[in-house]
């Protein structure tokens, strides 16, 4: 058991062992209004234990990483999907990211 973490930068897989926690860390401009989430439901086999924004510098508008944690409870395989919008304008999604997990014994 340990912590597995990624910077989510385009389409990435990971594979992870029952007992791991993933972290999937993505760069936000939170100053502007766009900030990460995750879409979707979660699968079977994880579960969502917590997110945080560890700030990149002191300047009001600096980016951001936002950083959000999962617990792998079982065997599974699955997709997590996450878009960057203005939480005002969520039909205006910015980007979106996908991480392909698969989870084992």
């Amino acid at each position: 058991m340990g912590t597995v973490s990624i910077d989510l930068q385009e389409r990435q897989s990971v594979r992870v062992t029952v007992g791991d926690v993933l972290e999937i860390r993505l760069v936000e401009q939170f100053g502007g209004g766009y900030i990460w989430s995750r879409t979707g439901q979660l699968p079977p086999g994880i579960s969502e234990t917590g997110e945080r924004r560890e700030h990149q510098g002191d300047r009001v508008g600096a980016a951001a990483m936002k950083i959000f944690q999962f617990s792998c409870d079982a065997e599974f395989t699955a997709e997590l999907q996450f878009s960057l919008a203005r939480p005002w304008m969520p039909d205006q999604v910015e980007q979106i990211r996908t991480v392909s997990i698969v989870c084992v014994k």
